[in-house]
């Protein structure tokens, strides 16, 4: 979440200047956003059960 967050505020920065462009458009963005939520979420998973049954 942070490499998106200086991504925004690197691109803000930029578009100022047309020749530079984000290292990461909207949808390469919205990409990492959705990978980012679903690994967390399975590690989320995974610590619940290993609460519920220490031996796995």
């Amino acid at each position: 979440m942070q490499l998106l967050a200086w991504d925004e505020e690197r691109a803000d920065e930029l578009r100022s200047e047309p020749a530079c462009a984000p290292l990461l458009d909207a949808a390469h963005r919205a990409s990492l956003q959705r990978f980012v939520v679903a690994s967390l979420g399975m590690l989320h998973a995974r610590t619940e059960q290993q609460g519920e049954d220490p031996g796995a």
